[in-house]
């Protein structure tokens, strides 16, 4: 199972990943679990991913506010 961690805050939640699942995917997936809101980018080591780049297998993204 190839899964990614999104964090928001001090929270976090692991989603199991489809095949070419997308960060903007991801985030969808995982804003009720994090109680994020709609105007949210996706951080991958700390640099802005476009919300269209496909999420690598066993990757920490970062929710920032």
């Amino acid at each position: 199972m190839n899964t990614a961690t999104a964090k928001y805050g001090v929270e976090e939640v692991d989603i199991e990943l489809a095949p070419g699942m997308t960060i903007g995917q991801v985030i969808d997936r995982a804003r009720a679990a994090l109680g994020c809101g709609d105007s949210v980018k996706g951080l991958v080591n700390g640099i802005e991913m476009p919300m269209e780049a496909v999420v690598q297998a066993s990757r920490s993204m970062r929710v920032p506010r």
